[in-house]
């Protein structure tokens, strides 16, 4: 089938509508801890790993909450095709984190004395650093509809030896903290000094490359 921009417009449109409760919350949440961290222990770290703690849980329940019926019937009565619900459900969450990001950065300049031109780069990294966790948790969701069944399991196997790698590390909800600066899992412990953009954004786009595959082939109600 045919590209055609309405039908993603309107796809996009519906992930927005049906998400809006959890983006108010994220809204409430980063102003919250933008004023209290602000008076309080204005570090943009602190902001960051209490933000980026409130961003999983409320994206966790908004994923749970797609997978219902009404969702699908929505889309259901939309001529889509994989390639178009696939593009609008993570061009909604990339706004979304770039929403963060942003929050991120609004903290450190409003704050952070000691802020630089260096800082703000390790903010936008750890912003990629975030989405491709995200493609990590993403791919194995999509791989719960995928055959043949062992591979999930493989991949399973994989996500689980990453968490106890974080827990031997002692990371914080993902995000490691050192004289250096404040990185990414996993990508903090694959390149020395934190992750540099280009490879950032490279990987990235191979994970999502990788999802999409995955969705493409999965046994979903999506053709």
């Amino acid at each position: 089938m045919s590209w055609r921009r309405p039908i993603f417009k309107q796809l996009l449109i519906t992930e927005f509508q049906c998400n809006r409760t959890f983006l108010g919350l994220s809204a409430l949440s980063n102003a919250a801890c933008f004023i209290l961290l602000g008076i309080q222990q204005p570090e943009t770290p602190t902001f960051m790993i209490w933000t980026l703690i409130s961003f999983y849980i409320l994206l966790s329940i908004a994923a749970s909450y797609a997978g219902q019926e009404k969702r699908n019937r929505r889309y259901m009565q939309l001529p889509f095709n994989a390639n178009q619900v696939f593009l609008a459900g993570w061009s909604f969450v990339l706004i979304w984190l770039v929403l963060q990001v942003c929050s991120w950065l609004l903290f450190g300049i409003v704050y952070d004395e000691q802020l630089d031109s260096e800082a703000l780069m390790e903010i936008i990294n750890a912003g990629i650093g975030t989405a491709i966790v995200m493609t990590i948790i993403s791919i194995g969701i999509d791989l719960g509809a995928f055959r043949p069944a062992f591979v999930r399991w493989l991949y399973i196997g994989f996500v689980v030896s990453l968490i106890a790698l974080a827990a031997g590390l002692d990371l914080d909800i993902g995000m490691q903290r050192d004289e250096e600066g404040f990185h990414i899992f996993p990508l903090s412990i694959l390149f020395e000094g934190g992750p540099q953009f280009g490879i950032g954004v490279m990987l990235l786009s191979g994970g999502l490359f990788l999802n999409y595959l995955v969705f493409r082939n999965s046994d979903s109600y999506v053709g």
